[in-house]
């Protein structure tokens, strides 16, 4: 009993790293993509481009000419909602605001949206997220037309997809035959899978909406319909550089990748590598509320309070 208590006074007298940041502050485009990150992506009518602070924070998504998506990762509360992270997305003819609740693994759980038109009328909805025990999103609940999506995987792969709202339901079926390495992470939601989340998508590149893949998915197929091909073009570092569907020219895509912030990428692989324990020796999933002990990808251990 005597040495229990020496370790506990040991543990807790060494220096404690306290998690002061808000979650908002604590989001991180690198919590999802470990490599590079996504500069842009593009077809012959519309260019994307991503823009990051040195904090590796998606701060601007332009989406082409005066359609811009700015991210604030302060928080706050709106109509006795509380928020994480705020992102407004200014359209040509009205403005949509997301407001983001995070889960402890600082994925969106649920989002309250505004949309304000240029007449001044405003409408509002709710989503709600859910992800599986691999941190990949499996389920979406948009208020708007009581809209569903469930989302199944095998092996880290999404395999189906079924999309219900009041009036019916769509079936989705897809395949990985050549096993291609999601090495970037990239999530095309609505070209490659049909789950349509209008520009919420946007806030996966911000590494808010779960992992990816761990393959890129080849085939799609609507049930009753014949399977579309998907096909990938990768770079010598491995990521995608342009895909296409078929023929048609809209589900063409081209990529292009940049470096992570070097000081914040060295965290986010020492933050994935990391080993948790509670002061009893029992290794955690994630960090729990209370006094942690943090075993680090080069042997060094530290303590945090969460």
């Amino acid at each position: 009993m005597k040495k229990y208590f020496t370790l506990i006074l040991a543990l807790c007298c060494g220096s404690i790293v306290s998690f002061a940041a808000s979650k908002g502050e604590q989001v991180r485009a690198t919590n999802v993509f470990q490599g590079k990150l996504l500069s842009s992506f593009s077809n012959y009518r519309l260019k994307a481009t991503f823009t990051y602070n040195d904090d590796n924070q998606l701060v601007i998504a332009n989406t082409g000419g005066e359609v811009t998506a700015e991210f604030d990762y302060t928080g706050g509360t709106i109509n006795n909602f509380n928020y994480d992270v705020k992102v407004i997305d200014n359209d040509y003819d009205e403005t949509v605001t997301y407001y983001i609740l995070l889960n402890d693994d600082l994925y969106a759980s649920e989002v309250y949206e505004v949309e304000t038109e240029y007449n001044g009328r405003t409408e509002t909805s709710k989503w709600s997220f859910e992800y599986n025990a691999d941190h990949q999103l499996s389920k979406v609940n948009h208020s708007e037309d009581n809209n569903v999506i469930t989302i199944s995987y095998e092996d880290g792969n999404i395999t189906s997809i079924v999309d219900a709202d009041y009036e019916d339901k769509e079936y989705y079926e897809l395949s990985y035959p050549d096993q291609l390495p999601n090495t970037a992470g990239v999530m095309m939601f609505d070209l490659c899978f049909d789950i349509d989340l209008g520009d919420m998508e946007l806030i996966y590149y911000a590494g808010m909406l779960g992992k990816s893949t761990r393959c890129l998915p080849q085939k799609f197929q609507e049930r009753g319909d014949a399977p579309d091909t998907i096909k990938w073009t990768i770079d010598a570092d491995g990521y995608p550089s342009s895909m296409s569907i078929g023929y048609d020219y809209d589900a063409s895509m081209n990529f292009t990748w940049r470096e992570a912030s070097a000081i914040h990428k060295v965290e986010s692989d020492q933050a994935a590598a990391a080993e948790y324990y509670n002061v009893q020796g029992i290794r955690l999933s994630q960090p729990q509320k209370g006094l942690n002990i943090v075993r680090h990808a080069d042997g060094s251990t530290s303590k945090v309070v969460k």
